[in-house]
């Protein structure tokens, strides 16, 4: 094989190689994006519950208080049969 068809055809392997590497860089840039934007959801939905968790937890507090007062005032009061 003349040298000269020799570096055609290895310049077109190359070619072939450099063309492989760039859809499989743009592939990899494709999932990257996507594991983003799934991991800001992900941290967006882990902020809403961990919001909620701290209302529920508040409003428990509030609940246990308003037992306790509700127990006391009902301690005020004699029922007779």
């Amino acid at each position: 094989m003349p040298i000269i068809a020799c570096i055609a055809e290895k310049t077109r392997n190359l070619d072939n190689s450099r063309v492989n590497v760039i859809n499989t860089v743009q592939g990899l840039t494709e999932i990257a994006e996507s594991n983003a934007g799934s991991s800001e959801k992900t941290s967006g939905a882990v902020a809403e519950v961990v919001s909620l968790i701290n209302s529920v937890t508040a409003n428990a507090a509030i609940l246990g208080e308003l037992a306790d007062s509700l127990r006391d005032n009902t301690r005020k009061f004699k029922i007779q049969q």
